[in-house]
């Protein structure tokens, strides 16, 4: 939500600061304004383009991370709550397996 009332203020920013150069073009010499204006309107379209894009990429980015301390949390307690002896067992079958997949599953 706050992400959403950021992007709209930074829009909002870039869309009237073209609006300020169009309305200042029509009393000034409107050839050399003119060509500004277009410039800066294909600016802000890219502009606009890039932080809703953005934002969508790093919100996705932010929920594999906490995906992950999830896994990290529940892998933690589960190792936390072996005794010894399952711990050796575990740490034979990792051992193993890791030689399988190096091994090619020979």
């Amino acid at each position: 939500m706050k992400s959403d009332i950021t992007r709209l203020i930074a829009t909002a920013i870039i869309w009237g600061t073209l609006t300020m150069v169009l309305a200042l073009s029509r009393f000034g010499n409107g050839g050399d304004l003119i060509w500004l204006a277009f410039i800066m309107g294909g600016a802000a379209t890219i502009s606009t383009g890039f932080i809703w894009q953005h934002a969508h990429h790093s919100a996705e980015a932010e929920l594999q991370r906490a995906g992950k301390t999830k896994r990290t949390n529940r892998a933690s307690r589960l190792v936390e709550g072996l005794d010894e002896e399952e711990l050796l067992d575990m740490e034979e079958f990792l051992a193993a397996r890791r030689e399988d997949r190096l091994t090619g599953g020979r």
